[in-house]
């Protein structure tokens, strides 16, 4: 009997932590190097924006894992990616900790809010060894034991994957929970456009 409650627990835990990369749109690389999706989804009887970016990496300019993973992980040059953006200005990202982006930025947002101010801190964890396709991989959620605004939830994945002789695949994927009362309908681009210039802006 213990043996097979061993058998049934080693399955459920790696069924639980053995999942699926997010799967690109049908095109996405075709004639261009990166593309993003935006949609509704229902989390927890919730409805939120979920975000993806995709983008194929060139070796040339980055040959290893390490130098396509560096600056998404290098907090503080964030900022630069989106230099001059008219759908994001920050004022604030650092790394408070190994693996701990702290953020302030404002994005625009739809008539009459205009802008929002967006302030937290995501934990992001290495979860590689969760994905069995993935040559490198983090999930990221948001940490409300410090000051948080402009959203409700904020979490999601990236990933490395997809390694050929000439490039990486990287995915990025957000799942928001905006505080705006005009409807999730008319805030997804506002969402999406500033999350798919930073993912731009880093492999530029």
């Amino acid at each position: 009997m213990l043996k097979f409650i061993v058998l049934f627990v080693s399955l459920f835990v790696s069924d639980a932590f053995s999942r699926n990369l997010p799967a690109e749109p049908a095109g996405c690389f075709v004639g261009k190097s990166s593309c993003s999706t935006v949609n509704i989804v229902r989390f927890d009887g919730n409805k939120m924006i979920d975000v993806r970016v995709f983008a194929k990496i060139n070796k040339s300019k980055y040959p290893t894992v390490e130098d396509v993973i560096e600056p998404f992980l290098d907090f503080t040059q964030w900022p630069n990616y989106v230099a001059g953006s008219e759908n994001i200005e920050f004022n604030l990202s650092e790394e408070i900790k190994l693996l701990t982006h702290k953020f302030d930025y404002v994005i625009r947002a739809p008539f009459p809010v205009m802008r929002v101010n967006v302030v937290g801190v995501a934990r992001f964890l290495d979860k590689t060894a969760s994905y069995d396709e993935s040559v490198r991989s983090y999930t990221f959620s948001l940490d409300k034991d410090f000051e948080y605004k402009g959203l409700k939830k904020y979490f999601g994945e990236v990933h490395i994957y997809n390694e050929t002789i000439d490039s990486f695949n990287v995915s990025f994927k957000a799942i928001v929970d905006p505080v705006i009362s005009i409807g999730l309908e008319l805030t997804k681009p506002y969402i999406q456009r500033p999350l798919k210039e930073i993912l731009d802006g880093m492999y530029q």
